[in-house]
């Protein structure tokens, strides 16, 4: 259940922050538009999503790309699921997310602190999309992203089938540039 619910379009689209749009133009690729802000800086992105190197119901990579006017997005991340019990999956998330150009002017600190809240937004929105359990129970255990002047960065969480429980391990960084 959780592999279908990660890999669902219908779902991806209502589990993304800002996600207006999400078509998909091939097997395992989208066109995506976001409306998204990372501090006062806020803007719509267009671009694309793509699900590389899927090995049900186990792993996969996810790329995303988007350019608007305040600049452009670009997260590189990979799931991993495991199942702990019956009813239990935790979603391991490892990636990075670089931004560019006006957006990136928020400084690496808040660009940190803003990725980590909408992969937490995201994760926290997929296990809602998930079957209830009859006593559901949602834990997070999360790191921080670290930042640094030149990768990218973006973790998360996972989630389960039936019981949500989910057990953020993030390990990442964000780097943000500036174009002249």
């Amino acid at each position: 259940q959780v592999w279908n619910t990660l890999r669902d379009p219908d779902a991806l689209k209502r589990a993304i922050p800002g996600c207006e749009s999400l078509e998909q133009t091939s097997d395992n690729a989208y066109a995506v538009r976001l409306n998204v802000g990372v501090a006062g800086v806020k803007g719509i992105y267009n671009g694309s999503l793509h699900v590389l190197e899927a090995q049900a119901p186990e792993t996969y990579h996810l790329v995303m790309d988007g350019t608007g006017a305040r600049g452009i997005l670009h997260s590189d991340g990979v799931l991993r699921l495991e199942a702990q019990a019956t009813e239990t999956t935790v979603v391991h998330y490892a990636g990075q997310a670089q931004l560019g150009g006006a957006i990136a002017s928020v400084g690496p600190l808040v660009a940190n602190g803003a990725a980590n809240r909408l992969i937490k937004e995201y994760f926290t929105r997929l296990a809602d999309l998930l079957p209830p359990a009859s006593a559901p129970s949602v834990v997070a255990a999360e790191e921080p992203i670290a930042s640094e002047p030149s990768a990218a960065p973006a973790p998360a969480a996972p989630t389960p089938a039936a019981v949500v429980a989910p057990d953020m391990a993030a390990a990442g960084q964000i780097t943000a540039e500036t174009a002249p």
